[in-house]
């Protein structure tokens, strides 16, 4: 009787320890940040190209590490709401401007292009470099992009069992991943695939 006990306690705790992990991402003060650095594999570092990033002269950089485009201005919509962020996306597709303001981008024979999208969080961090702290950026990214804010962007994720929370990348703090829920403010940084 005792061993049958021991076993169903046994089972029990390694289900609750299930539990507990899958769903403790639900409670947002008890996520965990992560350092960008933490985010990639290590054991596979590659080493940065020289140049990191090429001025497309159309309002675009593209990051020679991840083939990577993203807007030349990093701040031209401002800080948003995550719902707002998806739409400033949505109308940088449509008319080139977000928050009513020209992002820039001439990409397309002159015209804008119709892919751009708000980055996973995966690209968000590559394009960090934890080394560097406000902005946690490469070294040279101001001779690339304007508008850089040493604050929080969003990433298109939203966090699994959470929905009222996306993930973001905080550029003062090393490039630290964290989470916000989608009522707060935090930056806009489009990206789109190389063609």
């Amino acid at each position: 009787m005792f061993f049958l006990r021991f076993c169903t306690t046994v089972i029990s705790l390694v289900i609750l320890a299930l539990f507990l992990a899958y769903s403790g991402t639900l409670d947002y003060p008890c996520v965990p940040t992560a350092r960008a650095a933490d985010m990639l594999d290590s054991d596979k570092e590659v080493a940065s190209p020289d140049p990191r990033f090429t001025d497309n002269s159309n309002g675009t950089i593209t990051d020679n590490l991840t083939g990577l485009i993203w807007l030349q201005n990093a701040n031209v919509a401002g800080a948003r709401k995550w719902a707002d962020a998806l739409a400033d996306v949505e109308n940088l597709n449509r008319d080139g401007m977000m928050n009513g303001t020209f992002t820039g981008d001439k990409s397309n024979s002159g015209s804008h292009q119709k892919d751009w999208r708000l980055p996973d969080r995966n690209e968000l961090v590559s394009l960090t470099d934890y080394r560097n702290n406000n902005p946690a950026l490469p070294s040279n990214y101001s001779n690339f992009f304007s508008g850089v804010q040493s604050d929080s962007y969003w990433s298109s994720d939203t966090l699994k069992g959470g929905i009222a929370y996306a993930w973001i990348v905080t550029l003062s703090d090393y490039g630290v991943m964290d989470t916000a829920n989608k009522t707060e403010k935090c930056f806009v940084w489009p990206v789109r695939a190389e063609k």
